[in-house]
Parts: structure tokens; C-alpha cells; sequence
């Protein structure tokens, strides 16, 4: 694990901190950022007369173990031009939903402190001492010394380089066969390697997505598998879809609603056929109804339909059509 692996530093500006006045009991969130492989992100809340500053970490809580040992160092301007500084030692593992660090202030304080022309800042730096079950390891170099040698085209993201080879990537995604094509006709006879810029895409995403492409599949979890479903779909890539689809349905731990979700998202009829089938009571299977009928194909409401009466059937006294969505 290299040094940059093994901490990073989080900032944010919260503008809408006097908007707590109105409501006891909200929350605002900080965008999420991926670190070490694991999304996190900064939230604040009050509940009453606290004041509470979270750092969560949003990776993904099912029934196998992990673990991360961290050293948080928080930062707070104060209004006075002076800085709150704590550092504390924390465990975040899969027991809570989501794993968090937290500070926690008197509401009156906090405003009278750390609000600065109605704003909130914060900077968390994450040291990171130890994990299990944190799977960040890189599983294929497509930076090294035989990546470069042998490929014939590099995409760039986030400043990061990947050597690849156009005839794999083609006969592997619709996106980069029609890219590579129209850029052959366009050509002219410099022979070094061109660059692909590929924007608003995550370089550890991307990472991943390639990976599972060359054959990588431990790559594939279930905090990747959305990811590389969503880069699947952007690449028009059948081999990473169909990966992903084996994984959902032999691997994952996530809930059937959750896959559910998935499968409509990304149009995964097999998935979604998969959940409706092994959902054996009809409160789990009304969890994945809509609140617009509309959303749901006529073709998709048949199944739910049909599984909701092989769970009643034998329920003489249930009506299928009490609380009907139709």
C-alpha cells in the first residue's frame, strides 16, 4: 500500500448553516468522495440542543466482515481566527449503517463559535492504520512497463493513464469499437499513441471496470459492482454487464430490494425476474412497488402480480386487490 493510499484529507463548506434554526432535527450532507477504495462523506446535523459533525464511511454493510483502524484529525475554523483542532482513533466496521466518526457540540455553542457569515467549515485529514476485508488492492497494472509496451492507445482520467489495446477494448464495448473506428479514418501517420480524455469518469472506477474487462473478476464486489454496471452502460460493454450480472445474482450480499433497484436501473430483466421469484412474503415484495404505477412496465407488473398471488393463494381470507398500486 502506497503512502498516498494511506491517508487522505477531506474539506467542505457548509453555506446552509443557519438553516438549523428552523428545524431541530435536520441534517446536511457534504458531497461523497472515493478514498481507498470506499466512498465517504462529511454530514452535520442538530438534534435539539446538539450540534453533530459526522465523517461516514459509506461502504457497503452485508454480512461479511471489514473493518477499518483510523486516526481522525479534525479541523474548525473558528470565528474568533483560531482553530479547533482533535484527533481521535476510531474503528468503523460493518456493525452500523454507515460507519461514522463524530464530533458533537452544544447548538448554541457551535453557532456562537465555528458559524462564519452564516457558514460552516470543516477538514478532516484520515489516516488509515489497518483494515480487513478492505478489498483495494490493485489487481492488474495498466501503467507498468509490459502495459506500455504492448498497447496502442491510452485513456486518461483524473490525471491517471491506462495503456490499453483498441482490439480488446473494441471486441469488448460498442463505445470504444465506433470511438477507434471513426478515429482510424481520421488518422494521420504520427505513430505514437494517442491520448482518449474520458471525462466526469472516476479513475478507481475506471480502474476496476477494466480489470473485470481483462478478466479480473475478483474485482467485482459489492462496492464496485455499481460502479463498473454504470461505466458498463456509458462503454456499452456486454462482457462487464454480464459479469456483473453473474455476481448479482451467485455472489452478492446486498437485499433483494437492493437488487432490484439495480436490475431496474440498469435494465437487468433476468435480475429483477431473479428478485421477484425469491421473495417470500408479500410485505417484501409491496417494498418494491412505486409510488407512480407509471414507473413500471405493464410487463414487469405481471410478474410482480403473479407472485403476489402464489403468496396468498393459500391465504383464503387475504384480498390481492385491497391496497392495489393499479
Amino acid at each position: 500500500m502506497s503512502e498516498e493510499q494511506e491517508s487522505f484529507v477531506m474539506k467542505h463548506v457548509f453555506d446552509n448553516f443557519t438553516m438549523l434554526e428552523s428545524n431541530e432535527k435536520t441534517s446536511f450532507c457534504g458531497e461523497t468522495e472515493k478514498h481507498f477504495g470506499v466512498p465517504w462523506r462529511i454530514r452535520i446535523s442538530r438534534e435539539r440542543s446538539m450540534f453533530k459533525v459526522f465523517l461516514e464511511c459509506l461502504r457497503f454493510c452485508g454480512k461479511k466482515t471489514w473493518r477499518i483502524n483510523s486516526e481522525i484529525k479534525w479541523k474548525i475554523p473558528k470565528k474568533d481566527g483560531k482553530l479547533f483542532e482533535k484527533t481521535e482513533n476510531y474503528v468503523l466496521e460493518n456493525d452500523s449503517l454507515p460507519g461514522c466518526c463524530s464530533l458533537r457540540f452544544l447548538y448554541e455553542n457551535a453557532k456562537e463559535e465555528y458559524m462564519i457569515d452564516g457558514k460552516f467549515e470543516i477538514e478532516v485529514q484520515v489516516f488509515i492504520i489497518g483494515t480487513i476485508g478492505i478489498a483495494h488492492s490493485i489487481l492488474r497494472n495498466f501503467d507498468d512497463d509490459v502495459a506500455k509496451e504492448f498497447s496502442d492507445v491510452v485513456l486518461v482520467t483524473e490525471n491517471q493513464k491506462f495503456y490499453v489495446n483498441k482490439m480488446y477494448l473494441a471486441l469488448h464495448s460498442t463505445y470504444f469499437k465506433t470511438m477507434f473506428s471513426v478515429k482510424s479514418e481520421e488518422s494521420s501517420e504520427n505513430s505514437e499513441k494517442s491520448e482518449i480524455e474520458l471525462k466526469d469518469v472516476d479513475a478507481y472506477d475506471l480502474q476496476k471496470f477494466l480489470e473485470v474487462l481483462y478478466g479480473e473478476i475478483e474485482a467485482l464486489n459489492d462496492d464496485t459492482v455499481e460502479e463498473i454496471l454504470n461505466l458498463a452502460d456509458m462503454f456499452e460493454s456486454k462482457t462487464a454487464r454480464t459479469n456483473c450480472l453473474k455476481f448479482l445474482i451467485k455472489t452478492s450480499d446486498r437485499s433483494l430490494k437492493m437488487k432490484f433497484e439495480i436490475a431496474l436501473k440498469h435494465k437487468l430483466s433476468k435480475l429483477s425476474s431473479m428478485c421477484i421469484s425469491e421473495m417470500s412474503t408479500v410485505t417484501e415484495l409491496r417494498s418494491v412497488f412505486p409510488e407512480d404505477p407509471k414507473m413500471y412496465e405493464p410487463e414487469l407488473w405481471a410478474e410482480l402480480y403473479k407472485r403476489l398471488l402464489d403468496l396468498t393463494q393459500d391465504n383464503n381470507n387475504f384480498n390481492p386487490f385491497m391496497k392495489s398500486p393499479f
